[in-house]
């Protein structure tokens, strides 16, 4: 069942209890609704191009996120699509995920493959921003494999551009998938 979470603007986090009606996955959704961000000769700055002497590109960012909780016996819900525009979906029960294997990991795109980049990377692997354990490229199915290096929360990372209008460069859309890993 779905329940609401209510921001905490100091933290800027969420904050809330969640509960599950039933054992299996539970998912954790989150939207982060596109923003328009500049490259200006100071930093990236919040705003279109026209807002600042000097810029060279406009994007606008957009970004997805799906954490899957297991509760009590594990399910098939884990690998379901969440309705989301840019996904990662599990091909398997994420409840068999364990260290030193691999698992498949299918990318859509408005419901559709979308072969991209995929990078993978587990808490505490690294301090440095952007920096990712596993990287590999999807299939034309969209279908790309991971290797769990070891136990521990992961992350799987996606990326897609589409074509920018109104003074926007680009449309930069990220999806992350966090599950856990035995």
């Amino acid at each position: 069942r779905e329940e609401q979470l209510s921001a905490n603007q100091k933290t800027l986090a969420y904050e809330g209890q969640a509960s599950f009606a039933k054992p299996g996955y539970g998912m954790l959704l989150g939207h982060r609704l596109p923003e328009v961000w500049t490259k200006t000769p100071g930093g990236m700055q919040k705003g279109p191009k026209s807002a600042f002497p000097g810029a060279t590109v406009s994007n606008m960012y957009e970004k997805f996120a799906k954490t899957l909780v297991l509760v009590g016996a594990a399910d098939e819900a884990g690998k379901q699509p969440a309705g989301q525009r840019l996904a990662n979906v599990p091909q398997e029960s994420p409840a068999g995920y364990r260290s030193g294997r691999e698992a498949a990991f299918q990318v859509l795109y408005d419901g559709k493959p979308l072969s991209t980049e995929v990078f993978a990377t587990y808490d505490g692997c690294t301090k440095t921003p952007n920096s990712y354990a596993w990287f590999t490229e999807g299939d034309d199915k969209g279908v790309a494999r991971v290797k769990f290096a070891k136990p521990g929360l992961w992350m799987v990372r996606v990326q897609h551009k589409a074509p920018g209008k109104d003074g926007v460069n680009e449309h930069v859309m990220r999806s992350v998938l966090v599950f856990e890993v035995k």
